[in-house]
């Protein structure tokens, strides 16, 4: 190592730790992070010391340590984290005025509005340290306001209430739109835009232009991809899944892009791994 990074890691270790922590991660803060957080795990490598001792002294200090796991630990200030909680506050209530038929915003969409700078695995544990304060709450995927109530028109609500039994008639191969539309005297877009909005409500997902499935069956194949993906390092197939789910090639071809296309697998040659198992669907 060269003298000059010799010193400075010196002038580090001098900071810490002390009688007067707060104080002397306040002299860090500056120095360290060029947001509004301590990545810990960092300072430690720099430091030449455990991170536990780091999240000992931060938490001392006043300021709240968020581990999301080993490679994970960051001190926030906790007037910080008043303000990031805000933050999504604020927003959430931007969602639900300029969307109200929507249950909330996806987690990560939220992240993206709120806390773009903040790594997923950070915003995640920090959500769950939020939800303990009431206000806001996790329906599946989505976040909203605790007093937040997505609901359908009465004309759409009647109309739904006549289209879900037919969806759970075939629960993994649902009639098209149009055939829906056809069984039920109503015009096909007027049916599709209906869909659509129950899918805002978290009642169906929209697997492809023509499909909509209705949410706990699409729990069921993602929990069947999982089983399926344990058995084969390379992934599942479209073959395997298709056995698994007793669909035809196309569709269960379909069902696999949309589980890639959100994120949930990834495609890797001829399969499609896992990649997001904590990836809720209700």
């Amino acid at each position: 190592r060269q003298p000059a990074r010799l010193a400075w890691l010196q002038a580090l270790r001098a900071m810490l730790p002390g009688a007067d922590g707060e104080v002397q991660l306040a002299a860090l803060w500056p120095r360290l992070s060029s947001g509004h957080s301590i990545d810990l795990v960092a300072l430690a490598a720099n430091l030449d010391l455990p991170v536990v001792r780091l999240d000992e002294a931060a938490t001392q200090a006043g300021w709240v340590v968020i581990a999301a796991d080993a490679a994970t630990h960051h001190a926030f200030r906790v007037d910080d984290l008043a303000a990031r909680y805000a933050a999504v506050v604020a927003r959430l209530a931007q969602v639900h005025a300029e969307e109200p038929a929507m249950r909330g915003a996806e987690i990560d969409r939220l992240r993206r509005m709120s806390a773009p700078a903040l790594p997923p695995a950070l915003f995640r544990p920090l959500l769950e340290r939020w939800k303990a304060e009431g206000e806001i709450v996790q329906h599946g995927p989505f976040i909203a306001l605790a007093d937040h109530r997505a609901t359908l028109g009465e004309a759409d609500a009647a109309r739904w209430q006549a289209v879900r039994p037919l969806l759970a008639q075939t629960p993994f191969e649902p009639p098209r739109v149009r055939d829906i539309a056809m069984a039920l005297g109503l015009e096909e877009g007027e049916t599709r835009a209906l869909l659509r909005r129950t899918a805002l409500l978290g009642e169906v997902y929209q697997l492809r232009h023509d499909h909509f499935f209705l949410t706990p069956h699409v729990v069921q194949l993602a929990d069947w991809v999982r089983e399926l993906a344990a058995r084969s390092p390379a992934g599942v197939t479209a073959a395997a899944f298709r056995d698994r789910v007793g669909c035809g090639r196309k569709l269960a071809v379909a069902i696999l892009e949309f589980f890639d296309r959100i994120g949930f697998t990834r495609r890797i040659g001829d399969g499609h791994k896992v990649i997001r198992q904590d990836m809720l669907f209700t």
